[in-house]
């Protein structure tokens, strides 16, 4: 309907149509949100934010729909773009580790997380050591379900699920689709 949805440094989630702000939600207490908003299927606009939740706005009454938000962390921000696929999950990261939850189900936790670390090579010397998350990589999915996430030392390639694939709607991941097209060109 031509609305976009913007998050803030200042903790909001504003929602923009035709140049003005239509409405904003706003975290509290208070913390940065530096993840881009996504949309879902049902409209509802999902967000990381840096107090360590990934968020669930009802396009409608402008609050966290019921069962949310999702504690993904107690330590580290959630700062990066949230991805939303076909099944209905959702795959977010903290600074260690990609989380997977349910969008129906968030409550129950995560069905799965796997660490973001690189561990040493026996007898090698080096220590294990954690991969950066500062540039804020967000999840991204291909066409067979493969989850993919960038670090410092590399890309992660999780899963592989067939019915795991982009959900379609009109903005499930980071730069709109698998090619990161941003609708360029859209009519």
């Amino acid at each position: 309907d031509g609305t976009i949805y913007v998050c803030t440094e200042d903790g909001k989630l504003l929602a923009i149509k035709d140049g003005s702000i239509a409405w904003f939600y706003e975290t509290t207490p208070w913390r940065p949100v530096s993840s881009s908003p996504i949309i879902g299927p049902d409209g509802n606009i999902y967000f990381g934010c840096d107090d360590g939740k990934l968020y669930r706005i009802d396009q409608n009454s402008h609050q966290p729909v019921s069962g949310w938000p999702v504690t993904v962390s107690t330590t580290d921000v959630v700062n990066n773009t949230p991805l939303l696929c076909a099944d209905g999950i959702i795959y977010v990261a903290d600074e260690r580790s990609l989380y997977a939850y349910e969008v129906d189900n968030p409550s129950g936790g995560p069905r799965w997380q796997v660490a973001l670390s690189v561990t040493a090579m026996a007898g090698s010397g080096h220590r294990p050591r954690r991969l950066s998350l500062d540039n804020q990589p967000s999840p991204a999915v291909d066409q067979y379900g493969i989850i993919y996430i960038s670090a410092d030392a590399g890309i992660f390639a999780i899963a592989g699920r067939p019915d795991g694939t982009l959900a379609a709607t009109d903005w499930p991941m980071l730069h709109h689709d698998a090619k990161h097209t941003g609708r360029f060109g859209a009519k």
